[in-house]
């Protein structure tokens, strides 16, 4: 798994659309890290793409999306309080809804 200089490693995930596995790193609500693991081939929005670098698949992110609302993806500036953080120690994170703060 990878990790980088903002904390843990990187999450395994499936996409509840077509199944494939990717390692998701969330540095933040607005930043997300995808690393497939398996090939795209079964995604029904990827693997017809012809652009494959270019491609997205909104699938995925709604999984990505439901995770992070289900507490099943860590956010690493969520989970990791900084001096600037507003927050009281051990306060939770704020709501989530489509992958934004609300």
């Amino acid at each position: 798994m990878f990790e980088d200089d903002r904390g843990g490693p990187a999450q395994p995930l499936n996409c509840a659309g077509c199944g494939v596995s990717v390692l998701v790193k969330k540095n933040s609500l607005a930043h997300t890290v995808v690393q497939w693991t398996t090939s795209t081939d079964a995604c029904r929005e990827l693997g017809s793409a012809a652009d494959r670098a270019a491609a997205t698949c909104s699938l995925l992110r709604d999984s990505i999306d439901a995770a992070v609302r289900t507490r099943r993806l860590e956010v690493a500036e969520l989970s990791s309080p900084g001096p600037e953080d507003s927050r009281s120690p051990g306060a939770s994170p704020p709501p989530v809804r489509n992958g934004h703060s609300v």
